[in-house]
């Protein structure tokens, strides 16, 4: 059967899946996320099935790869760092650390803060530039908090 990032990316062609959607597919957030939240430079819509898709300005598209998945199948996700920059666009107050602690985030130490930090410059958005820097201090805290086993 297609996978539901494929679906996504059919369903609305020049789109990529995200947000909290993205962030379970790389193991950086505990739960399992039920829909598919993709983004496009088009009209926000949602589709049976939970595939839901918001308008990112053209300028900000970008930081997506293609992903290999089961059986043979590929789709177009943000990176991690742009996933997480994305959930924050849409999210309001989400650049404080109380709405980034409660995301749970984990496993920090997958995520390339240079590129994070290149991302959110190049948005030119202060928003994401102050997520960009909570996100930098959580990664630190995580790993004081967790001894790397041998």
């Amino acid at each position: 059967p297609p996978h539901p990032f494929l679906i996504a990316n059919s369903l609305m062609s020049g789109s990529y899946v995200s947000g909290q959607t993205a962030l379970a597919y790389y193991g950086l957030i505990p739960e399992y996320v039920p829909r598919t939240l993709s983004v496009t430079t088009l009209r926000p819509s949602k589709w049976e099935g939970g595939f839901h898709f918001q308008h990112l300005a053209p300028h900000l598209f970008f930081g997506y790869q293609s992903v290999d998945l089961p059986e043979g199948q590929s789709a177009f996700v943000a990176m991690p760092e742009k996933a997480l920059l994305d959930l924050a666009h849409f999210t309001p107050n989400s650049d404080t650390s109380n709405y980034l602690s409660q995301l749970r985030l984990q496993n920090l130490n997958r995520l390339n803060l240079n590129r994070l930090d290149e991302f959110a410059t190049r948005a030119g958005k202060p928003k994401w530039k102050r997520v960009a820097q909570q996100i930098v201090l959580l990664a630190g805290q995580e790993k004081t908090d967790y001894e790397d086993l041998p």
